[in-house]
């Protein structure tokens, strides 16, 4: 049992994003704000997250909305990101 315990837990921590990715995307979330972010709800909601609230959970409780609908707006707001990321590297290319 441990060794299983011992392979999930090597297995997710690589699956996890890695502390400089973690920074970058926040960094970049933090300068794009205006393009991911577009109505005051979600600008409050990009807040609490850049403040390091990640679980959905814990977004929704904080911010007063429903689990399902902190789920979606972090959906968003990764997918906004991506597409911030891919047009900066388009403009270094």
């Amino acid at each position: 049992r441990k060794r299983r315990e011992e392979k999930s837990v090597t297995t997710d921590l690589a699956a996890a994003p890695s502390p400089l990715e973690v920074v970058e995307v926040r960094e970049l979330a933090a300068t794009c704000r205006e393009s991911i972010a577009a109505t005051d709800d979600e600008r409050r909601a990009l807040d609490v997250w850049l403040s390091g609230v990640t679980d959905p959970a814990e977004l929704a409780s904080r911010l007063g909305i429903e689990r399902e609908e902190a789920v979606r707006v972090l959906a968003r707001f990764r997918q906004r990101i991506k597409r911030e990321r891919d047009r900066q590297e388009e403009d270094r290319a």
